[in-house]
């Protein structure tokens, strides 16, 4: 992915890192770590960290 690509896929829309979907999803860090790793979560961006959309976690649910 490009940066130009990047620029119009998030926008001025704010992303969510793995700390913000711990205390979403009331999980540690680690198991957030664990859930991307296992492709659990939507698809993140690799800026500095994976990021997320808030769009696209709004319909996530917590996996069993």
């Amino acid at each position: 992915m490009t940066c130009k690509q990047l620029v119009e896929l998030i926008g001025n829309k704010p992303c969510l890192t793995k700390q913000d979907l711990a205390i979403r999803f009331a999980h540690s860090v680690r198991t957030i770590e664990r859930w991307r790793k296992a492709g659990k979560l939507p698809k993140a961006f690799k800026v500095t960290g994976p990021l997320w959309r808030p769009v696209d976690i709004e319909n996530f649910t917590v996996p069993k």
